[in-house]
């Protein structure tokens, strides 16, 4: 119980609804196209350099820079120049417990709106929820900013790309035959989506195994209620011999961090006997 006193009925549903989607097919998904686009870059720069030999030296430089923006783009994200930089894979985790925020709102009003109602808070609680949905999308608009600036960043890598190639086509024109350039060119405009997607593909499942974490964290974290029996304790077959209850010194607690409620009640109940709880009040 003291898992849902402690815990927002926004953040289960989240977890139950979002997370276990994101889990069950965004994940799946997202490496597989990551494994598509890796292998269709391999096999693009492998047939550009078994034709011309001279474009692995031009390609150093290029997987540096490839590199560099997605590393960047997966550790950080872009944001004005007043604010910090704030890492990609956070901001999608700030996204979730945001999203958590509006489920607990949201379920919280549906199940007092009657209450709310009756106080004529109807525009309150309209506004609270809009509030909610600004915070959750700016978190949202921050990851937008990063793919657009990392989607620059490659599309420059593959315009050099095209531009080596090209030059590379120019003067190997007696050697290479205008088919098989034609074919190499044809790959490298392909290869600037190709490297895009790769990068995207990577963070997304990068993204996603957010919400695979805190799936685990509920399905193997949380501590469980006690069992149902409990072999050493269980009474004999003969039990109850007598219709009596004995209760020794029992101290009891809403959760391990909370002060006690009852402390040291003992207690004997005969067999036959009608007990009822009532209030002493001091005069």
């Amino acid at each position: 119980m003291s898992f849902f006193d402690t815990t927002p009925l926004g953040r289960i549903i989240n977890r139950f609804s979002k997370d276990v989607d994101l889990t069950d097919n965004k994940v799946s998904d997202s490496y597989k196209t990551f494994l598509q686009s890796f292998t269709q870059v391999i096999t693009i720069l492998i047939l550009i350099m078994i034709t011309f030999p001279l474009f692995a030296v031009a390609l150093v430089p290029l997987v540096i820079g490839f590199l560099g923006a997605a590393i960047f783009y997966t550790a950080t994200g872009i944001s004005p120049p007043s604010l910090l930089l704030i890492v990609a894979r956070e901001v999608k985790r700030l996204d979730s417990i945001l999203r958590s925020h509006v489920y607990t709102h949201f379920s919280e009003t549906l199940s007092g709106l009657m209450t709310v109602r009756a106080f004529g808070k109807q525009e309150e609680f309209a506004h609270i929820t809009d509030h909610n949905l600004d915070v959750m999308n700016r978190a949202y608009y921050i990851t937008i900013i990063n793919q657009r600036w990392l989607g620059i960043r490659l599309n420059f890598v593959g315009n050099i790309l095209i531009f080596i190639v090209s030059i590379l086509v120019v003067t190997s024109r007696f050697q290479v035959s205008p088919s098989i350039s034609g074919l190499v060119l044809a790959y490298c405009v392909q290869i600037v989506g190709n490297l895009g997607q790769l990068t995207k593909q990577y963070a997304e499942v990068q993204n996603n195994m957010n919400a695979t974490e805190r799936v685990n964290h509920y399905a193997t974290a949380i501590e469980n209620e006690a069992p149902h029996e409990i072999p050493e304790r269980k009474p004999l077959i003969t039990w109850p011999q007598q219709g009596e209850i004995v209760v020794r010194d029992a101290v009891m607690r809403y959760r391990a961090d909370l002060p006690p409620v009852l402390k040291g009640l003992s207690l004997r109940i005969r067999g036959g006997e009608r007990i009822g709880i009532g209030k002493l009040l001091k005069t």
